[in-house]
């Protein structure tokens, strides 16, 4: 009888051992992967922050006068190229270019209305222009976009590649008119592109490789 209840007590102790030490290994793996996800979601954040800061001083603002409607464009050079939608700046109408909400004398040199491109220039040197990627871009793909308003006020947008074809790179960044015709950039903070919002007022990204064909670069 001793010995039977003996027993019991030490099976009751093991139990209680193995449910502590279940208890403690799942609550620690919970804490381990808690702060994995902390670490990670503030990686990210400062080096988007990062990218934002480089990038910011290459994006610039433009008005139509006539419509009165604002969307963005991206610095190529330090004497003050700059690449937007030829659709930004149509035919007929007066635009006011914007760096940092200050005014700029403009020209537009060169369109290209099937890719909808344009190219301009602007009275201005020692600008800071952009740095293109040089690889191409991949399904699911972490993209990131920055606009100016006439404020020299940035808007920021971020998502993932959804679509690829020969035509047309289609993300999920949801649409913000100052979005057309704004850098598109990679994790390393990287140009890809610039942005044109499509019928579903979702980001579409033109890329470099035809900016580049149309810049003759």
């Amino acid at each position: 009888m001793k010995n039977r209840t003996f027993l019991i007590i030490i099976s009751v102790i093991l139990v209680i051992q193995l449910t502590w030490i279940y208890y403690l290994m799942d609550h620690v793996s919970q804490v381990e992967i808690i702060k994995k996800e902390e670490i990670n979601i503030l990686e990210e954040s400062d080096f988007i922050k990062k990218h934002i800061s480089n990038i910011q001083n290459s994006v610039l603002n433009i008005i139509d006068l006539n419509t009165k409607k604002q969307s963005s464009a991206v610095i190529l050079t330090s004497d003050g190229l700059v690449l937007t939608l030829n659709s930004n700046v149509p035919k007929g109408n007066d635009f006011d270019f914007k760096v940092l909400g200050e005014s700029k004398v403009y020209e537009i040199r060169k369109r290209d209305f099937n890719n909808d491109l344009a190219l301009a220039q602007i009275g201005e040197v020692g600008l800071k222009p952009c740095t293109f990627a040089n690889k191409d871009v991949n399904l699911g793909d972490s993209v990131y976009i920055l606009g100016a308003d006439k404020n020299g006020v940035h808007v920021f947008g971020k998502g993932s590649i959804k679509y690829i074809s020969d035509s047309i790179i289609k993300t999920d960044i949801l649409g913000d008119s100052l979005f057309n015709g704004a850098p598109i950039f990679n994790k390393e903070g990287a140009i890809l592109g610039i942005g044109k919002l499509n019928q579903n007022n979702l980001v579409d990204i033109i890329l470099i490789r035809k900016i580049k064909t149309f810049i003759e670069l």
